[in-house]
């Protein structure tokens, strides 16, 4: 939704330059244990 936002800002001329023209993001990949009945408890 932000990106949509930048986008108008830009095709208004509010903005010179994507501030997110060179940002790459990073995903971290985790691991989920399920919980017991008993951990839960």
């Amino acid at each position: 939704m932000f990106r949509k936002i930048v986008n108008i800002c830009l095709g208004n001329s509010w903005m010179n330059l994507d501030p997110y023209l060179n940002f790459k993001g990073n995903f971290k990949k985790v691991d989920k244990a399920i919980l017991s009945r008993a951990e839960l408890d």
